[in-house]
């Protein structure tokens, strides 16, 4: 889903669950929208930090859009993985501290809004849910002959030429 659906459906979501304005309302919002930074974070490390602009992660996600349908296309965003939430979940229980549940709850918001849109598009199996499944998932690939790291490679080289010629996505 691109970021301004998880934001006004972000924000609907945390008024409707935190009905008074409130720390844990507001927290739960940026839990929902804060969770795609790991995208931010794939396109800072794919590309060796070089490019350190929002405007290239971006376009280095569209590029890598058009290639949803490469069978070595897999994806690991660790803030959507059931580990991370699993982190921030026993996190919050064991210290009780309310914003750390509503940060919980907008990461599974988040990953339910992003699901729900990834079936639309018939594209669920691309990204990986797990860190342990995205390590199987990879070496499966590995072992068919395909090497799924190198889409983003190309994604990466895909948005400097279009950098270099001036042209836009």
């Amino acid at each position: 889903m691109r970021p301004a659906g998880h934001i006004v459906l972000g924000g609907v979501a945390s008024v409707v669950f935190y009905p008074f304005p409130s720390v844990n309302g507001l927290v739960f919002f940026l839990a929902s929208v804060a969770a795609d930074l790991d995208h931010y974070l794939d396109y800072l490390f794919h590309n060796g930090l070089a490019d350190l602009r929002l405007k290239g992660a971006l376009r280095y996600h569209e590029v890598l859009r058009g290639m949803w349908g490469r069978p070595e296309f897999l994806n690991l965003s660790p803030f959507h993985t059931v580990e991370f939430a699993a982190a921030v979940y026993v996190s919050s229980a064991v210290t009780g501290i309310a914003w750390l549940e509503a940060v919980f709850w907008g990461l599974v918001f988040h990953v339910i809004l992003d699901t729900v849109y990834l079936l639309r598009q018939k594209a669920v199996t691309l990204r990986a849910y797990s860190v342990i499944e995205y390590f199987v998932r990879k070496k499966g690939l590995r072992a068919r002959g395909l090497v799924p790291g190198e889409i983003y490679a190309e994604a990466v080289r895909c948005v400097r030429k279009a950098d270099a010629n001036g042209k836009s996505f």
